[in-house]
């Protein structure tokens, strides 16, 4: 079992990113991992995989690794998400509302 650690730099490699992800909170269930990613169909993946990329797009400090498999096709067995920064990014705090837009309105059933 080979792995090789990669820097994620197209948008194209978070289709398997976000794969191995969501199966690594798969099994066994992560409940929080709901809060991150409620709708698990097909449509949901996709909400998330452009999610991600935004994200990612939109942020000069992040740098999202993956660590591959070569025996078995370079499948993504792995992933990281790291932001650095060389200065202090919170010298004040401040409080403000985090919306989770992925989140439906309203009370959910666990």
């Amino acid at each position: 079992m080979p792995l090789q650690l990669h820097h994620v730099s197209s948008d194209a490699e978070f289709n398997d990113l976000v794969q191995c992800v969501c199966e690594s909170y798969a099994a066994p269930v992560n409940r929080l991992w709901r809060l991150f990613r409620h709708d698990a169909s097909p449509a949901g993946f996709i909400e998330l995989r452009d999610r991600l990329i935004r994200e990612f797009r939109g942020d000069p400090h992040a740098c999202w690794l993956k660590i591959v498999d070569t025996d078995i096709g370079d499948k993504v067995v792995g992933a990281a998400l790291w932001d650095t920064y060389t200065e202090n990014p919170y010298p004040v705090f401040k409080e403000h509302p985090v919306e989770a837009e992925w989140w439906p309105e309203g009370e959910l059933a666990w």
